[in-house]
């Protein structure tokens, strides 16, 4: 798959062939991570919420983005990293982890 990672800071897009089976819960404000220190996000931009969406399925975090529209695509944004497109499909989406001796922790953005 042509472009199949995707980064933003600490958040990574990985293109999926299909989205898994199970209960699908949409996340509304197309928010994919918080910044536990800041306060900032990684969001699906406004105006592209109504061709693409967050799922929550099982214990993971899913993006589709519809192939509708003049612009094929939806934008993520974040207060303190440039925008990124992800082009019509699927994604999971992961959170980068850190080691530390003591535990392997999500990444604080």
């Amino acid at each position: 798959m042509e472009n199949s990672l995707i980064r933003q800071g600490d958040v990574m897009f990985v293109k999926i062939s299909r989205l898994p089976e199970g209960a699908r819960t949409k996340r509304a404000n197309g928010t994919v991570a918080y910044g536990e220190a800041t306060g900032h996000h990684h969001s699906i931009l406004a105006e592209d919420l109504e061709k693409a969406e967050v799922l929550e399925i099982g214990d993971g975090l899913f993006v589709s983005v519809s192939a509708s529209g003049v612009h094929l695509g939806a934008m993520f944004t974040h207060q303190e990293h440039g925008p990124v497109t992800l082009g019509p499909g699927f994604y999971r989406v992961v959170i980068q982890r850190e080691y530390s001796p003591t535990a392997i922790r999500n990444v604080i953005d």
